[in-house]
């Protein structure tokens, strides 16, 4: 009797191990899934959406708006100071369509408050603003994590308004369109921008644009801003990456990706660069920011479509 005890003693150890194992099995299966998907089913709703019915009042009938003379646009350059640029930013984007078919924006930018635990962050995730669900562009953000060039992460993109305008405006403007964004803190390298903009060169195909949001000189007089703002512009204007340490921007390193990859699209005339600032739209001239609006691209040569992967 003694020994059919210790049987059954050690029958329901065994069982209760086995349950055990079962159990944290299942936990650890359910955590890894839930990490898995966690950038896949999570959203961010629009903190700007109160400039909507200011973009709807200026949005143009497309007969008044003008087509840019480049045949092929890969990349701009845009303001996020909003909502002090929204006018400029609807003329960018209404004439961006007016020029050329575009399927998917990568929008680059900078990370104002240094959020993010790398020093480069993409989103993964869908966007929600007032005119509806803005969803990223399929397989990048993952491409850009296995490369070691950014880490997904979430969280930093709901308060980031270099993002933020550029996706409101873009969702009312190309409601079809996808768009991933990139932020990059203040203690990103040049070499590390560098990599990544050339790595986009490989991403973007034909009826993809690349953005830099990002904003330059700040809180000085209009004649002091301007002429830094000058500098600026004509190294962004001839895609010098050996000038960057001359630009004035909160962030050189947003400037510095958008450099190598129109470097490397060939992407190396312009057309309707603007320098301006604070000035310019709303007559404070004391307490300025600075701006950079244009677009990059090619004058004679179409590209043949779905030219890269």
């Amino acid at each position: 009797m003694k020994i059919q005890l210790l049987s059954n003693n050690t029958k329901t150890k065994i069982s209760l191990s086995l349950l055990l194992i079962l159990i944290i099995s299942g936990i650890v299966f359910g955590l890894t899934l839930v990490k898995r998907n966690r950038s896949e089913t999570a959203y961010h709703q629009s903190q700007w959406n109160k400039y909507a019915p200011e973009i709807d009042r200026l949005i143009k009938t497309e007969e008044s708006i003008q087509p840019l003379a480049l045949k092929h646009i890969y990349g701009g350059v845009v303001s996020h100071h909003i909502p002090t640029t929204i006018p400029r930013l609807v003329d960018f984007y209404s004439r961006l369509k007016k020029t050329q078919s575009i399927k998917n924006f990568i929008v680059i930018g900078p990370d104002h408050t240094d959020a993010g635990r790398a020093p480069i962050t993409v989103s993964n995730a869908s966007f929600y603003t007032a005119y509806g669900e803005v969803r990223p562009i399929d397989g990048l953000a993952s491409k850009l994590h296995d490369a070691k060039l950014a880490n997904i992460e979430e969280s930093p993109f709901d308060p980031e308004h270099s993002v933020g305008s550029q996706i409101l405006v873009i969702s009312k403007i190309f409601p079809r369109a996808k768009v991933t964004p990139i932020i990059l803190r203040s203690d990103t390298t040049k070499y590390h921008a560098e990599a990544l903009g050339k790595m986009l060169v490989t991403l973007m195909d034909d009826e993809t644009v690349l953005i830099a949001s990002v904003d330059f000189s700040h809180y000085l007089p209009t004649d002091q801003a301007m002429a830094l703002d000058q500098i600026s512009g004509e190294v962004v204007r001839n895609l010098d990456l050996e000038a960057l340490p001359l630009v004035t921007a909160d962030s050189s390193k947003s400037i510095a990706v958008f450099l190598a990859a129109m470097n490397g699209k060939k992407a190396i005339d312009t057309d309707d660069l603007t320098i301006l600032n604070t000035n310019d739209l709303m007559q404070n001239s004391d307490y300025t920011t600075g701006y950079v609006f244009g677009f990059w691209g090619m004058k004679n040569k179409v590209p043949a479509q779905n030219d890269s992967n």
